[in-house]
């Protein structure tokens, strides 16, 4: 079903005169050296983190210690919504702490 939705998306792009070839081929040496390494070692041995307490829900790393916040995407989110947000990063959080952002 996804190669049906890319090859439908690959036609509308190439009608629109839009670029299609985004991205590192399949075949690519350096695509195929990345999944040779995960085939020996998980993404977990690359973080830093060593062990999870799930009752805390905090991450112990090798320096530090750190927690993960999960939220919906913000996009059209109210005035209201911001400020809890940001409120969170400027008061809450010591200045100069390090932040890690990830975008699934």
């Amino acid at each position: 079903m996804t190669n049906l939705f890319s090859e439908v998306g690959e036609k509308i792009a190439s009608f629109l005169r839009e670029r299609t070839d985004y991205g590192v081929s399949t075949a690519s040496p350096s695509i195929a050296q990345l999944n040779e390494f995960f085939e020996t070692f998980s993404m977990g041995e690359l973080l830093p983190y060593r062990s999870y307490d799930p009752a805390k829900q905090i991450f112990y790393n090798e320096n530090s210690v750190g927690f993960v916040l999960e939220t919906n995407p913000l996009v059209g989110c109210s005035e209201d919504m911001q400020r809890e947000i940001s409120g969170l990063f400027q008061h809450t959080l010591p200045e100069g702490s390090p932040r890690q952002w990830s975008g699934f």
